[in-house]
């Protein structure tokens, strides 16, 4: 069986800020991003572009955008996802426009997953060919779980795991001060 990449957005693709997901006043984090079309303007992890991009020039058909958009009302919802749709527009415009998936929501438990989301996408149950670059614990533990190859994506805010392959985002180390 062929590779197929899933690389996630938030802390992979583009930079993670933290401030963002954090409530103002009695409000929920996503009220305070209605309407600025936050998730369009991140910036770029730019060595893991160029890492996509080399992947979209060799075998285009298995390289896939996997992200998700976290419980929150249907109109912050489709803000959200039209945005991370310019966004990879902008940054991977060889995407295949089939291969861009949006997780609806990790919460409440039973909702859909990444690798639920991608067993439908491909049509199989995941193998270990399957990689996710991600940088968040759950999703890893949970591609893992489900018979993919998890490989953690080291953003210069989170930590390394020695249970899985890991990616080093070089720009990100740089800007605080480990190379």
């Amino acid at each position: 069986m062929q590779n197929q990449y899933f690389f996630d957005m938030d802390g992979t693709l583009a930079v993670y800020e933290r401030e963002a997901y954090e409530p103002f006043g009695n409000h929920p984090w996503y009220e305070k991003l209605r309407g600025t079309h936050y998730y369009r303007t991140l910036a770029p992890h730019t060595d893991m572009v160029n890492l996509v991009k080399r992947h979209l020039q060799k075998h285009p058909d298995r390289v896939w955008i996997l992200t998700s958009v976290d419980h929150v009302p249907s109109m912050d919802f489709y803000e959200h996802a039209a945005d991370k749709v310019m966004w990879v527009q902008q940054y991977l415009p060889c995407l295949l426009p089939d291969h861009f998936l949006v997780v609806r929501s990790r919460h409440p438990e039973g909702k859909e997953t990444k690798s639920k989301v991608a067993v439908r996408a491909l049509g199989r149950l995941l193998l270990e060919t399957d990689h996710l670059y991600d940088d968040y614990n759950p999703n890893l533990e949970e591609w893992r779980t489900a018979g993919g190859r998890p490989i953690k994506v080291i953003n210069g805010i989170n930590h390394a795991r020695l249970d899985m392959g890991c990616y080093y985002i070089r720009e990100s180390l740089q800007d605080r001060g480990f190379e």
